[in-house]
């Protein structure tokens, strides 16, 4: 197995072969690397599934966003809470700069033993993502880096 398996309502088979159940998933996602959790979203955005799912997606601009339309949808069902942070100023209704641990107290679901946050990114993203998660409280069995 060398991806990530959504078995739904919060079960999930990483590629380590780990297993996890979440009720609360966090997702901080860099730019185009949103394909490879798409689906997810997608899933629980668009079924019964009820896990809370929280997204951060940080871009450098629009321009370099994937799937716009799709989670401006999903977000319209009112099942997912959508973030777009974006590091140039736009017309969208998004945040502008950079990762910080505030942006994950305000967007992701609070530490706990029934939350799960993916981090999905470069290497380089997924190390700059976990500090802010560390200072939040969150441990190393909290979150997985994609």
């Amino acid at each position: 197995m060398d991806r990530m398996t959504y078995l739904g309502n919060g079960h999930f088979c990483f590629p380590d072969r780990t297993e996890r159940e979440c009720k609360y998933l966090g997702m901080v996602v860099q730019g185009h690397d949103l394909t490879k959790v798409f689906q997810v979203v997608e899933s629980i955005a668009t079924s019964k599934d009820s896990t809370f799912l929280s997204l951060l997606y940080v871009v450098p601009s629009l321009e370099d966003a994937a799937l716009l339309e799709e989670l401006a949808f999903f977000k319209e069902l009112d099942k997912v809470h959508i973030n777009v942070l974006a590091h140039s100023d736009t017309d969208f209704q998004t945040m502008t700069g950079s990762l910080e641990a505030q942006h994950i107290a305000d967007f992701m679901p609070p530490p706990g033993p029934r939350t799960l946050v993916l981090l999905v990114g470069d290497a380089q993203f997924r190390e700059t993502a976990e500090t802010p998660l560390k200072s939040q409280g969150y441990t190393q069995d909290m979150y997985y880096m994609l």
